[in-house]
């Protein structure tokens, strides 16, 4: 049983939680977690939803 997958109907959550993962491993300060996102990039991970989710809710950073 896969408890982690959405279920039928509910497509919109896989991007949302992609890209909510993406987000919380590019904040973090550990090399392993920068190579899971490139990893997740060679996956198929939709990187422009990714990238629109980010623009969307991420802070950005001052100069």
């Amino acid at each position: 049983m896969d408890l982690l997958s959405p279920e039928a109907g509910e497509y919109f959550l896989e991007a949302t939680l992609a890209a909510s993962l993406v987000y919380m491993k590019l904040k973090s300060p550990r090399r392993k977690d920068q190579v899971d996102v490139i990893e997740m990039i060679e996956g198929g991970i939709d990187t422009k939803g990714c990238r629109a989710y980010l623009a969307a809710h991420a802070p950005t950073r001052e100069s």
